[in-house]
């Protein structure tokens, strides 16, 4: 790395703890399956409510343009007209922007103080389901809470601002339907 010798022998040795299932990659690692037991239990009498949280994306102006994320979000809102809607933002996102689209079309936008993992525990509820346009935390949010839908809304992908998004939503829709992951379409 920049010229200088490193030997990453250690690598091979490292103990790989983690939530994900690493099977397909080509590891000789000793890999220990992170389960969450303790958490679990921890949170398993947690009251149910019908709410839906959305995971926020960071993907204003770098990935689809505002016009576009408004018509997803208030079509989304239509769609899940049933449920109460909180927006939870990545911690990137634009928060006035967001407020004021809160107000436009009556969703709850909640900025938790902490990791979505730990905030919905401190929440005292956990939401019916989760929606997002991406995010890697609706895996382990309906591992850990056992939710009862997870959903990806799939972008159109004409809408992409670059080329090579193209083939970065072709492969992350793939991953998401591997995992059985539903995908849905609100515009």
């Amino acid at each position: 790395i920049l010229g200088r010798k490193f030997n990453l022998n250690f690598i091979e040795k490292l103990k790989i703890f983690t939530f994900f299932d690493l099977d397909s990659y080509l590891l000789n690692n000793e890999i220990i399956k992170n389960d969450y037991r303790d958490f679990k239990k921890s949170i398993d009498n947690l009251p149910e409510n019908k709410e839906i949280f959305f995971i926020g994306s960071n993907l204003i102006n770098s990935y689809i343009k505002k016009e576009y994320f408004e018509d997803i979000l208030k079509n989304t809102i239509e769609y899940f007209k049933e449920y109460k809607i909180i927006y939870v933002p990545h911690r990137y996102e634009d928060i006035d922007y967001l407020r004021e689209l809160s107000i436009k079309y009556g969703f709850e936008l909640k900025k938790f103080p902490t990791i979505l993992e730990l905030a919905i525990s401190q929440h005292q509820k956990k939401p019916l389901g989760l929606i997002t346009i991406r995010s890697t935390a609706l895996e382990t949010l309906g591992y850990l809470y056992d939710i009862k839908f997870l959903n990806v809304i799939e972008l159109d992908k004409t809408q992409l601002q670059k080329e090579n998004q193209i083939l970065e939503y072709t492969n992350l829709y793939k991953n998401y339907i591997e995992k059985k992951i539903p995908l849905i379409k609100v515009n």
